[in-house]
């Protein structure tokens, strides 16, 4: 990933809105913007939308409010100098700016099944580490035909995953359109 650049705005295309976006999709899946399920899951279909395109658009806008909020910057949506550092600050915390070494990749996989053994598909499967200071997202995926899904991340410094055995957690939860399942989820090792 590449460090956040300034200025960047409101309708731009270019490859420094991409790296944006990346980072704040980063901060997404790491839980470090404080929204609703709902809010996040309908900013994270526009940020998607919107990565395509290397468009800065209303999700990006919105999350770079969210974060100057979260870090007592003026919330005006635009990333300017002050708001570039404090995201490469947190970024560079989460080891984002360095590529991780191949030990330090983990990997969780599983297959998901409803209550009657078949396969559950399209369920969207999120792995957490939880420990005494809280919980951080370490990332998610959808499940396929065949209910199947992995996880990779990176471990993270100072967290000790390998050395407690990955403690991993696995929620999962459907859309609104498909049914909700909510709370943990039955894996089967595959």
């Amino acid at each position: 990933m590449n460090k956040i650049t300034f200025p960047s705005k409101s309708r731009m295309k270019r490859q420094t809105v991409a790296d944006l976006q990346d980072g704040l999709r980063l901060l997404l899946d790491k839980g470090l913007v404080r929204l609703s399920d709902a809010e996040r899951q309908a900013v994270e279909e526009r940020l998607r939308t919107e990565r395509t395109k290397n468009h800065y658009g209303l999700a990006t806008r919105k999350l770079v409010e969210l974060c100057q909020e979260q870090h007592h910057l003026r919330p005006n949506g635009a990333v300017d100098e002050s708001t570039a550092k404090v995201l490469n600050a947190v970024l560079e915390e989460l080891g984002a700016f360095s590529p991780a070494a191949p030990d330090q990749h983990r990997l969780v996989g599983g297959q998901v099944r409803r209550e009657d053994g078949q396969p559950f598909p399209g369920a969207m499967v999120r792995a957490f580490h939880t420990n005494d200071r809280g919980t951080l997202r370490l990332g998610e995926d959808a499940t396929d035909a065949e209910g199947r899904y992995t996880i990779r991340y990176a471990k993270l410094p100072g967290l000790g995953l390998a050395a407690e055995g990955d403690p991993v957690g696995l929620t999962g939860r459907r859309s609104a359109s498909a049914g909700a399942v909510r709370g943990p989820i039955h894996t089967v090792p595959g």
